[in-house]
C-alpha cells in the first residue's frame, strides 16, 4: 500500500511539471526582435521598401494611410506549461508595423507591439 502511494505521489510530482513547447506562426525573423534591433536594422528616413521585403518577406498585410503606406508582420509562439494540473498558456506575440512615404518608398518609422502570455 505504501508503496503504490509512493507511486501515485512520484507520477503526480512528475506530470505536475510537464512542459509542451506548442507551436510558432508568421514571421519567424520577429522571434528575437525589439523596437532598438529593428531600428538599428532599418534607419528611418534611411532604409527603404526593398530593404525591409528583402529582409522580412512580402508583408502580411499592406494598407494606405494618407501619405503612408504601411507593411505589417506578425509572430507568434504558444506553449502551454501544467502546474498541478493546471494548464498556463505561455508564449509570445508580436506585431512589427513598418511607416514607408507612399510615393518614395522610404521608411518613416517602425512600431513593435510585444504581448507574452
Amino acid at each position: 500500500m505504501f508503496r503504490k502511494l509512493i507511486a501515485v505521489c512520484a507520477v503526480a510530482a512528475l506530470t505536475g511539471c510537464a512542459f509542451n513547447a506548442g507551436e510558432t506562426t508568421g514571421n519567424q525573423k520577429l522571434e528575437k526582435a525589439t523596437q532598438e534591433s529593428l531600428t538599428q536594422q532599418f534607419v528611418p528616413d534611411v532604409a527603404t521598401r526593398d530593404e525591409v521585403a528583402l529582409q522580412f518577406g512580402p508583408p502580411d498585410r499592406k494598407v494606405s494611410a494618407g501619405t503612408m503606406e504601411i507593411w505589417t508582420y506578425s509572430y507568434r509562439s504558444s506553449a502551454h506549461l501544467v502546474v498541478a494540473v493546471v494548464a498556463v498558456q505561455t508564449g509570445e506575440k508580436k506585431h512589427a508595423d513598418f511607416y514607408f512615404d507612399e510615393k518614395t518608398g522610404i521608411l518613416k518609422k517602425i512600431e513593435l507591439e510585444s504581448h507574452r502570455g
